[in-house]
């Protein structure tokens, strides 16, 4: 019992408590501003659910997801390839169908929410010969309002949503 009071004197003076207390909060500033930045980074994932080629236009049916906490706008996307860039149109064009049921390419910018994604058709014309089959694998370009971002992104199996009606 001598033992732990002569202890306990010598070490939980008001100036270790202090210290103690001290290196407390700054350890927790620090893991917070960690976590912060963590959680607000830009990071997007992006899915191609459908492509097709006619003639020098290129369109992607895509998914895109901001998987971080902060808002992102996205003020365009290209394709890197062959060390150029090929940008998509950045105005509403026509994909397909007519009247009502008219589908076409978004409106830049395209703002998302914090963990929210949207669906959209993108255009891109001018682009050299590229193959988009299946495991075929594309770098984009996602200029963002907190810098760009690139992603590389492997092509699947075609679907339906591209094709002439």
């Amino acid at each position: 019992m001598e033992n732990i009071q002569c202890f306990l004197e010598q070490y939980l003076t008001r100036e270790n408590i202090t210290f103690l207390l001290a290196l407390l909060g700054s350890i927790g500033t620090v893991l917070q501003a960690f976590f912060h930045f963590l959680s607000t980074r830009k990071k997007l994932k992006i899915e191609i659910l459908d492509s097709e080629t006619i003639w020098d236009v290129m369109q992607f049916f895509i998914y895109i997801q901001n998987q971080s906490h902060s808002s992102i706008c996205i003020s365009s996307i290209s394709i890197r390839y062959d060390k150029k860039e090929i940008y998509c149109e950045l105005v509403p064009k026509k994909i397909r169908g007519k009247g009502d049921e008219l589908i076409r390419t978004p409106m830049f910018p395209l703002n998302i929410s914090p963990l929210q994604g949207g669906m959209y058709f993108l255009e891109f014309v001018y682009c050299p010969k590229i193959s988009l089959d299946p495991g075929k694998i594309l770098d984009f370009v996602i200029h963002t309002n907190r810098g760009p971002l690139k992603k590389s992104v492997t092509l699947g199996d075609k679907s339906h949503y591209l094709h002439n009606e």
